[in-house]
């Protein structure tokens, strides 16, 4: 936009970037907008066209998790139909609760990999606000900060942790979806096919076995909640059931490549990660709802 002042009047004049469409469903177009470019204090400093590079890049990333998960295409489609790219170095790609289908993705400090488990981490948020408009999932909680997030490091209350629970279990299937489907010499013949590298795999097969361990982390303080604070109604309670069903299913198909992670250069990050779970549990955890009013 342009402030200007002639013949006495000022006004703004707004520029037009006409939306990309990058993807035809069977449900709507999927448009992709102008870039948002931030500035060093990481607020929105201008907006630009998108390059066609980057549209490009949406499009593969999104045909790729068609190939490799059908159903979490499914839902993909069904519930992300803009997105707007961020030239952002540190921000990392959000969505807005009141905003549903629209997400931000940082297309520009992240790899394909990346943009992948961006694009279903941010259709996660879609979908659990979309259950949480349709159903009571805790109470009384008070907001409280009491429960470790292994993705934070920090105390969250309730309803974080459910989130984070419910978009990171999104993300351990699709790791184990992507894992699967870049095995074996046809494997790889796709995998390079999506842009995505043999390191790209083994980070794959990596994330997935982390978020796996995140997940069962954060499932015993959702139980927790449930079982001995009171806080899930029967909706949330059914949810978690269905989080471990999930986590559980991802665990054991995870054995098939989870001996080579190990052997891999990223089995000391998986051990590292292992043990600061076991080190956060013995020093938070639970934690009584009254402890943290003390």
């Amino acid at each position: 936009s342009v402030w200007s002042v002639g013949q006495g009047v000022a006004q703004w004049h707004w520029g037009c970037h006409a939306p990309a469409v990058a993807i035809q469903s069977n449900h709507e177009p999927v448009t992709i907008g102008p870039t948002l470019v931030y500035g060093k204090e990481r607020q929105p400093k201008r907006v630009r066209s998108t390059d066609q590079r980057q549209v490009a890049r949406i499009g593969c990333a999104w045909e790729t998790i068609r190939l490799a998960w059908p159903d979490g295409h499914g839902v993909l489609a069904l519930l992300t139909n803009r997105i707007i790219p961020l030239q952002a170095k540190g921000v990392v790609s959000f969505s807005y609760r009141h905003r549903p289908g629209l997400s931000f993705i940082n297309c520009f400090d992240r790899d394909n990999l990346d943009l992948i488990d961006d694009l279903i981490h941010e259709n996660s948020h879609h979908h659990l606000n979309l259950l949480l408009r349709k159903h009571v999932m805790y109470r009384g909680d008070h907001n409280q900060k009491i429960f470790y997030s292994p993705w934070r490091r920090t105390l969250r209350p309730l309803r974080g942790i459910l989130h984070a629970t419910f978009t990171f279990t999104m993300g351990a299937l699709l790791f184990q979806h992507l894992a699967l489907w870049g095995a074996g010499r046809h494997g790889s013949v796709r995998w390079k096919q999506a842009g995505l590298s043999r390191r790209d795999l083994q980070r794959a097969c990596f994330r997935c076995l982390e978020e796996v361990e995140s997940v069962r982390y954060s499932l015993l303080d959702l139980q927790y909640a449930d079982k001995s604070l009171g806080w899930l109604t029967s909706a949330g309670e059914h949810l978690v059931r269905e989080l471990l069903a999930a986590i559980t299913d991802v665990e054991r198909i995870s054995t098939q490549f989870r001996h080579d992670v190990e052997r891999s250069s990223f089995g000391p990050a998986l051990r590292r990660h292992i043990k600061e779970l076991q080190r956060a549990r013995h020093t938070y955890g639970p934690i009584h709802a009254s402890q943290s009013r003390s």
